[in-house]
């Protein structure tokens, strides 16, 4: 599957690229959601996994919920964040396939992933 990661933490998409290219999926790694949204623009991904990148630690913001439905255009978003509001909110009150929770188990980003 073609995946795009978005993720601004060096070593955890380090660690996630390796996983997904072993797994047999094509990454392309980006590093802002400003950068991601403008590929997604462009191009048609299988899966999408964005950092939460918005200002607000205790809820997601509302450009962050503007940004996830974008992406969720262009193919099915994964949001992995560490914001304490990722355990208390449904995957689809966001408009994504799944919420992981910082720091996520790879075989369950893996398996978020291969899921259709």
């Amino acid at each position: 599957m073609r995946v795009l990661l978005a993720e601004d933490d060096a070593v955890l998409a380090e660690v996630a690229l390796e996983a997904l290219g072993d797994d047999g999926h094509t990454v392309t790694h980006v590093t802002t959601l400003a950068d991601a949204r403008k590929l997604a623009a462009v191009d048609q991904w299988d899966v999408l996994i964005v950092d939460g990148f918005g200002p607000s630690y205790d809820r997601p913001a509302a450009e962050e919920r503007e940004a996830l439905v974008e992406l969720a255009s262009h193919g099915r978003v994964v949001l992995a964040t560490c914001r304490p509001w990722a355990t208390e909110v449904r995957p689809e009150d966001l408009g994504v396939t799944a919420v992981l929770s910082k720091p996520y188990d790879l075989d369950r980003l893996l398996e978020t992933v291969r899921s259709r």
